[in-house]
């Protein structure tokens, strides 16, 4: 019946074929992102798949990045890196507006979360650019960011620190409270990189105080996590796991359960070093029922880490209450 419509509509309205490639093009899009909300990811791809045959540029970009992107929820690295290399290799090609900036942020941040960090700082730095010509200051700050963070990671304080407090400067020219509570959390992660506890602890509060003054909640228990993180670094234990369970408990609320096992692992790492095994016990078989959801390696790793240190810990009280042989 629609393949009889869509003649008909040719024959006699004289329906251009440009109308028909947009109209088909949003048909696949819709039903491609519908299929993308069920986690349907592999028909999902498929549909995606049709759009790369399209002769629009914008369109095949969009659409290798969205399979990537599919590939991502996956866990199937290499698929969605050669994606998003197909996606850049179109938009870089394209002339300069919001689209082709705004999908080499979202390729960038792809790039960053496989560790393909001189990948991503070029592409992030190419939109960097292109939002600065085009006066686009809330995205500049959210590039400003991301650039950053990969610094960070490279090792390159330098450049980190200038992003950071660039950053911070125009989320407070856009006046938006929970950018600058967002701000404040990145130079916290900078500061405890760089193991200055009392820096590192200063910016979390000033986040975790900005955020709370908003309607938000969504990750602020992450900025709890974070500043648990530095005083368990520092060996304040109690004040670690007042701020791991205040994350837990907003992380479970606002059903933020990717991160849960960030915060999980380390409540149960607490309760060994205290010889509490049945609520670490506890807490790794939670983290355990959301780790296959975890890309990050390092959070895998410290799960199992922690989960030996448990296994030890019960290998140890275990022998300590067996009697002595006579």
């Amino acid at each position: 019946m629609l393949l009889i419509g869509m003649f008909s509509c040719s024959c006699f309205f004289s329906l251009d074929a440009e109308n028909l490639r947009y109209d088909s093009v949003t048909y696949y899009q819709e039903k491609a992102i519908g299929l993308y909300r069920k986690s349907a990811w592999k028909e999902a791809i498929s549909t995606y798949s049709i759009l790369t045959k399209y002769d629009s540029l914008p369109v095949k970009a969009q659409a290798y990045l969205n399979i990537a992107l599919c590939y991502r929820k996956m866990n199937q690295k290499d698929s969605s890196r050669i994606n998003v290399d197909r996606s850049v290799n179109i938009l870089n090609r394209l002339p300069p507006s919001y689209f082709k900036y705004n999908s080499l942020l979202k390729s960038g941040i792809l790039f960053k979360n496989y560790g393909y960090y001189e990948s991503a700082i070029e592409q992030l730095t190419i939109a960097y650019k292109g939002f600065t010509e085009i006066s686009n200051d809330a995205k500049k700050a959210t590039l400003c960011n991301i650039l950053a963070e990969t610094h960070r990671l490279i090792g390159n304080q330098e450049m980190a620190t200038r992003y950071y407090h660039e950053n911070l400067s125009l989320s407070k020219l856009i006046g938006d409270s929970l950018k600058i509570s967002n701000s404040y959390n990145a130079l916290g992660n900078l500061h405890k990189s760089l193991d200055q506890s009392d820096s590192a602890i200063f910016y979390y509060k000033e986040a975790i105080h900005l955020q709370e003054s908003t309607p938000t909640k969504k990750e602020l228990g992450r900025k709890y996590h974070n500043l648990g993180t530095v005083y368990y670094k520092d060996k304040n234990y109690n004040l670690a796991e007042k701020n791991f369970l205040d994350a837990l408990a907003l992380k479970s609320e606002t059903e933020d359960y990717r991160s849960l096992p960030y915060t999980l692992n380390e409540l149960a790492m607490l309760a060994v070093l205290q010889n509490k095994n049945e609520e670490a016990e506890s807490y790794l078989k939670k983290s355990f029922q959301h780790i296959g959801s975890i890309s990050n390696q390092d959070v895998v790793a410290r799960y199992h880490y922690v989960h030996y240190r448990y296994l030890k810990s019960l290998y140890k009280r275990r022998k300590h209450l067996q009697p002595e042989n006579k």
